[in-house]
């Protein structure tokens, strides 16, 4: 009879409603900021891709189909040297450095051009017009 007393009482009802007001702002919270990371994240990739982009073209665009292969052979070489100096690091103990915003001073020498095009910019009118294909002869 006491069971029966308190599922009907308003203390367990008002107990329950609070657990299920505090659950949905759990889960708001976190679908907020599971979404806020996901977008900055996208933002972060978007904004790479088009940086790397913008650079692979203008390659193409100075010195053709072969620069562009080369190009893009050696940021490959130099992105499997970054990955395995990282990890020798990690192995060895030290804290990897993130290659997100690299300075001036710490650049390779391979990596100043690149980091050049960057700076002087200026892809505004180039930003809208989508996808481009490469002409067959280059």
């Amino acid at each position: 009879m006491l069971l029966a007393n308190t599922v009907r009482s308003s203390t367990l009802k008002l107990a329950l409603i609070s657990i299920g007001i505090f659950g949905a702002l759990v889960v708001a919270l976190l679908s907020y900021v599971y979404w806020s990371t996901a977008s900055y994240v996208q933002y972060r990739l978007d904004r790479d891709i088009e940086a790397e982009r913008v650079i692979l073209q203008r390659v193409y665009d100075r010195a053709g189909r072969n620069a562009l292969a080369a190009a893009i052979a050696r940021r490959i070489a130099e992105e499997r040297l970054d990955a395995c100096a990282a990890e020798r690091q990690t192995r060895s103990g030290t804290r990897a450095r993130l290659r997100s915003s690299p300075t001036p001073a710490s650049v390779p020498t391979s990596s100043a051009p690149r980091l050049s095009l960057l700076r002087r910019g200026s892809d505004q009118h180039r930003r809208h017009q989508g996808p481009r294909s490469l002409p067959a002869n280059g």
